[in-house]
């Protein structure tokens, strides 16, 4: 059997378990700060150098920094004033949202207050109209009142007692002549007339009497007045 050209004895085996990474140490951190915050001006800088190939490129390099510098911080200038510009705009839509909604709710308290006078007028109006008719009924009932009181001043006690006792006399007759006779009815009925006849001069005469009464009444209150006058008048002479 023919020996190997390679003697595996001979080969080492290596470990290839990671190694653990080391902390970042002080060097390493000032690093990346150079890099991350000087490096893109920096490399901006020598690009333009090895462009434009000045005669003293590290005048070139720091007046390039510096304008760099001037540009971030205008940029930057730039950022901050838009960023105010839109704060202070949404400050000022809010302020006329919070406007627009003061406007609303004072527009809704003027139409509630308004709709509170409307109804308030409505029930003021609706009250007098009750009013009103309350008191054109009560003057109706009233004068209904005074006319059923006149009218029963106007009919003397005794005369209607008299007509009452006439109608039902009346209709006594009546109901007899009804159930009498023919001869008996014409005989009746010329007693009626008789009847009548001499009550209305019953009447007359009441009449008459009443009247030369209130005559007679007349003429002692004129004799009085003419007395008393002749008294007054002889005081006056003494």
């Amino acid at each position: 059997m023919a020996s190997s050209p390679f003697n595996l004895d001979k080969v080492q085996t290596r470990d290839f378990t990671p190694e653990p990474r080391k902390p970042h140490s002080k060097a390493t951190r000032e690093a990346q700060y150079l890099i991350d915050q000087v490096g893109p001006a920096l490399t901006a800088g020598v690009a333009q150098i090895v462009q434009q190939k000045p005669r003293d490129p590290i005048e070139f390099l720091s007046q390039y920094l510096m304008k760099h510098a001037d540009s971030i911080r205008y940029h930057k200038e730039q950022e901050e004033l838009a960023q105010r510009i839109k704060e202070e705009e949404e400050a000022e839509r809010l302020e006329e949202l919070r406007r627009q909604e003061i406007a609303e709710e004072q527009r809704q308290m003027m139409e509630r207050k308004r709709q509170l006078e409307r109804e308030r007028a409505e029930e003021e109006e609706r009250q007098r109209r009750e009013a009103e008719e309350a008191r054109l009924r009560e003057e109706e009932e009233e004068r209904q009142r005074a006319e059923r009181a006149a009218a029963e001043v106007e009919i003397p006690e005794g005369e209607a007692d008299e007509d009452g006792g006439e109608a039902k006399e009346d209709g006594e007759e009546g109901a007899e002549t009804s159930a009498a006779p023919p001869g008996e009815e014409a005989a009746d009925a010329a007693e009626a007339g008789e009847g009548n006849q001499a009550e209305a001069g019953g009447e007359a005469e009441a009449e008459g009497e009443v009247e030369a009464e209130g005559e007679a009444e007349a003429e002692g209150e004129a004799e009085a007045e003419g007395e008393a006058e002749a008294a007054e008048e002889e005081e006056n002479a003494e």
